[in-house]
């Protein structure tokens, strides 16, 4: 059970830092030796997913299906690349692909956050006259954290919605602040 749990959040984890490490120009990436890495846990990912039968030596749809969706995210890079595999930059090019989209899902969660903050809110209006003592340290809890999360979430998207949540998430946390004093 530790052991899915542990490749599961290693997926993530690794999606994340290569989205994270491809945010920035390539000149600087070169420089820092990262594509070795990339090359490196690109390379392993790829034993493993033939190893499990996910992916063929050829680099087509193997079997047995990857259990995440992360997994089969993978491994459809691969096959979108497949005819790249001999080039010198292959694995570089499946981790883009790999990541590809990913700038709209902290966007998603942003505006989760928002929409909590807005929900956790109104409800702290209506139900004003029952909130006391611990629930209202819940609800203060609520109010500060949902805009921070929001703004934290907003940063690591890309474009001009980065900056209209992140602009909200701040409205929002001001709007705390007014409740607070």
């Amino acid at each position: 059970m530790f052991r899915k749990l542990y490749s599961r959040l290693h997926l993530i984890l690794v999606r994340f830092t290569f989205y994270s490490l491809f945010k920035h120009k390539e000149s600087k990436l070169k420089k820092k030796g990262s594509y070795e890495d990339v090359n490196t846990i690109m390379e392993n990912y790829q034993k493993g997913l033939i190893r499990d039968k996910n992916l063929n030596e050829d680099l087509t749809r193997g079997p047995i299906t990857a259990k995440t969706k992360n997994g089969q995210r993978l491994v459809s890079a691969f096959i979108t690349n497949q005819n790249k595999k001999d080039e010198k930059d292959f694995y570089i090019q499946v981790a883009k692909e790999w990541v590809k989209g990913y700038d709209k899902k902290p966007h998603t969660v942003s505006l989760l956050f928002i929409i909590l903050f807005l929900l956790w809110w109104a409800s702290g209006i209506f139900l004003s006259q029952y909130i006391s003592n611990i629930t209202g340290l819940i609800f203060l809890l609520g109010i500060f954290l949902f805009p921070i999360l929001g703004f934290f979430f907003a940063g690591l998207g890309k474009g001009w919605k980065k900056w209209l949540l992140a602009a909200i998430n701040i409205f929002f946390f001001i709007v705390f602040v007014t409740i607070i004093f």
